[in-house]
């Protein structure tokens, strides 16, 4: 893997290109990423492919999340995916989408990622709030949002439906004046 768009410690985004949906697809089925992110229809690589394609015209940054194993680029791994989703280009408003495998959880890595994307959508794009929504249960997502200058700004009452139930979802915010102490 190359093109390390955005680096952090041990791990870097590239770009998400067309030759990556399998990869994504993968990560996209996992049990794991589709309970965290209330996804509970399975996903076809033709799903992905116009997925990938469509972020890609609305000019929304979309990347693969890698974990460097090695000096050497080649031994390097997707551990998982971020979308910066623009929903206002007027108002300068994006929503946040991250998924990463069970197995590199817990390492700091998704407070890295949130880090990475959060920085590069204020200083490089000109967004002004970010949006996150996270599930009532995802204790480990709502504590990364938190330390990285995210505020939790309301509930949506059993907005998501998994495991054969219906969850509250909290709607956390960033703007940049959220992150002047961190």
């Amino acid at each position: 893997m190359s093109n390390k768009y955005l680096k952090g410690n041990g791990i870097y985004l590239i770009p998400i290109e067309e030759e990556d949906a399998s990869t994504l697809k993968e990560m996209k089925n996992d049990e794991f990423i589709r309970e965290m992110m209330s996804s509970t229809l399975p996903v076809t690589l033709e799903d992905v492919q116009a997925d990938i394609n469509n972020t890609k015209k609305s000019a929304s940054p979309y990347f693969l999340i890698c974990k460097e194993i090695e000096e050497n680029e080649n031994k390097d791994i997707a551990i998982g995916f971020v979308k910066l989703e623009i929903i206002s280009s007027i108002i300068r408003a994006s929503e946040i989408h991250i998924g990463i495998m069970k197995e590199y959880t817990g390492n700091g890595f998704g407070k890295q990622v949130i880090n990475l994307i959060t920085e590069y959508a204020f200083n490089n794009l000109n967004i002004h709030s970010i949006r996150a929504l996270i599930r009532e249960k995802n204790y480990a997502s709502q504590k990364a949002f938190e330390k990285q200058g995210y505020k939790k700004v309301g509930v949506l009452p059993e907005w998501s439906f998994y495991g054969g139930e219906y969850h509250d979802c909290y709607i956390y915010v960033c703007i940049p004046r959220f992150r002047e102490n961190i």
